[in-house]
């Protein structure tokens, strides 16, 4: 079966069935957040960070290692419709966060229809955009609180208009057209602004200039590269991603700000030298502030639920000569970086990487993808198109490689964006797979094996989104519904789902694992009415239950008592996690 032509409109199921799928993946994506147990850490710190560049864009875009764009959407959508999100700010706040990345999950539906159509045809582009509504990572990053989806959903908007401008470009590059036309410019100017909307989310999306430009450079067959054209169309596309990111460059003072390219290539010999310059300009940031009258990260207590309040203008920066401390609780990612952690072993990253991309479709997507590549009944995708694909993923597998010689895993969230672009092929592989079903058992066989793939993905989905830490949640809960608004509370750094759903005010400490010493001195320095402890371990360390037994015997504290345990109530621990975890509330003051 020979593909249509790539130069004449998609041919195929009409685009109405594109809106049709809409319902269903805005249907999925209220589903998702629906089934949010627990924000996750990642989470916490987004919304932490959003409000927080309200506060001071300059001093926060400095200090934090993340990309600003997620969050400064989450604090721009709050700041229209937050009142009416909720009545606490914590519940405003968070559904301001899920708006954003359901957002994002339900904008990749069209998107992958666009792109599935310029790759195959609209039937498999129907296809591709259903596959969105199983998708199973989809649904777990677009419920949670996380850049992912909303940073897939701009990055595929900018791959389908770099795709349909090079294309364009290397179609006339025989001489016929010497001009670049204007349509043409503005294709590929937008996938270039939109490459840097997409990097001001995650990083991963500087790949897409770089691919463009490495498919620009790729040799035609027959025909010379006319360099002059090439030259001008990636010198093009460069200016669009680079012009709109400088105000971000201006602040921080450098265009990779979490992770330099020295630091991905050099890996954890680089460390020592990365960490001195975010330390530097962590303290330049510090410096401007110093002598402010305000003196706490957090202004209010109603903002201490996106921030712990006590924490000296001193201490922050005391953390950022500590890198390590600096992100405790914020990017276990970056903080992973700084740690100088030995970096997982590099010769299963290959495999790493491949597994990850498997994981993100329930290794369903992925078998149809390899289906769709192996099987000759599968119609080819367009050529040139393929190849621009093909080196996004290169591009994007490097990076992740790259990344895994500093950090201490390959999560799969690194291969979101591979799921994403391999889509369109798992959809051609179940459309010739209904076809052939179609011939031997009729209209109703292909109908119900399509019912039943979206049957299986349904049941692969995650039921509840991060239901191991729904227990933190709990906890949380129970000091909002028992404490009063003015209490203090004493906590490290790990709960930070804790403190953020309580919304009250907290101390924390700049270093951990924290000394019964340490919090001793902590609440001589302000006496706080509760004292939270996470105790994990394979079983519990005892050291936890013997410091719980101290803090109830100080002397200091005589009507101590403990308030709450509240236990994880998960099946299995999540990969690298405890078997059991508590939070113990103490209520040290009455």
């Amino acid at each position: 079966m020979a593909p249509a032509s790539r130069d004449q409109p998609a041919s195929g199921v009409s685009p109405v069935w594109l809106m049709l799928l809409i319902p269903l993946v805005i249907s999925s994506a209220v589903v998702a957040a629906s089934r949010l147990a627990c924000v996750s850490g990642d989470g916490v710190h987004f919304l932490r960070f959003a409000r927080q560049l309200g506060e001071d864009p300059v001093f926060y875009m400095k200090a934090h290692l993340s990309q600003p764009g997620f969050s400064a959407m989450i604090l721009g959508l709050h700041g229209l419709i937050g009142q009416w999100l909720g009545d606490h700010p914590a519940d405003a706040w968070l559904r301001a966060g899920q708006i954003v990345s359901a957002a994002g999950y339900v904008a990749c539906a069209p998107l992958l229809w666009l792109l599935s159509a310029r790759l195959f045809d609209r039937r498999s582009a129907a296809l591709a955009a259903l596959l969105v509504v199983f998708w199973p990572q989809a649904h777990q990053l677009g419920g949670d609180v996380l850049s992912d989806m909303p940073h897939l959903a701009v990055y595929l908007a900018s791959v389908f208009l770099c795709c349909q401008a090079v294309s364009a470009i290397r179609r006339d590059d025989d001489g016929e057209k010497p001009r670049i036309g204007r349509a043409i410019w503005i294709r590929l100017v937008t996938g270039g602004v939109l490459a840097a909307a997409a990097y001001l989310i995650r990083q991963e999306a500087m790949g897409i200039p770089v691919a463009a430009t490495l498919w620009l450079c790729w040799p035609k067959r027959g025909r010379s590269v006319r360099w002059h054209r090439v030259a001008v169309a990636a010198g093009a596309l460069w200016l669009a991603f680079l012009v709109p990111l400088l105000p971000y460059v201006a602040v921080t003072g450098r265009l990779m700000h979490k992770k330099s390219i020295g630091d991905l290539l050099m890996g954890p010999a680089s460390q020592a030298v990365g960490d001195s310059g975010a330390k530097r300009r962590s303290d330049e940031a510090t410096e401007r502030r110093r002598g402010e009258k305000a003196a706490t990260l957090s202004v209010d207590n109603s903002n201490s639920l996106l921030g712990f309040r006590g924490t000296s203008l001193a201490a922050h920066r005391g953390r950022q000569r500590n890198p390590a401390s600096a992100v405790q609780g914020d990017d276990p990612h970056a903080r992973a970086a700084v740690t100088g952690a030995p970096a997982a072993a590099l010769a299963p990253a290959p495999l790493q990487i491949v597994d990850g991309w498997a994981k993100s479709g329930r290794y369903v997507y992925s078998a149809l993808a390899l289906f769709a590549l192996l099987w000759r009944r599968v119609p080819r995708a367009a050529a040139d198109p393929t190849r621009f694909i093909l080196l996004l993923l290169v591009v994007h597998c490097i990076a992740v490689y790259l990344r895994s010689r500093s950090f201490e895993v390959i999560s799969t969230r690194y291969l979101l964006v591979p799921a994403g672009l391999t889509i369109p092929w798992a959809a051609a592989g179940l459309l010739a797979m209904l076809e052939r079903v179609r011939e031997r058992y009729g209209g109703a066989g292909a109908a119900g094996t399509l019912g039943a793939v979206c049957v299986i993905m349904s049941v692969l989905g995650p039921k509840s989104i991060n239901d191991s830490q729904r227990y933190l949640r709990d906890a949380a809960m129970w000091l909002r519904v028992n404490a009063a608004a003015t209490d203090r509370v004493l906590a490290d750094r790990r709960l930070s789902q804790v403190v953020y759903y309580s919304g009250l005010t907290w101390d924390e400490w700049p270093e951990a694992p924290w000394t019964y010493e340490q919090l001793l001195e902590r609440d001589a320095a302000t006496p706080a009415r509760w004292y939270v402890h996470l105790i994990g371990g394979r079983p519990p360390s005892s050291e936890d239950e013997e410091r719980i037994g101290r803090v109830l015997a100080e002397p200091r504290w005589p009507r101590a008592r403990e308030a709450y345990r509240g236990a994880s109530t998960a099946k299995s621990p999540p990969a690298g996690g405890s078997a059991v975890r508590l939070v113990v509330i103490v209520e040290l003051r009455r």
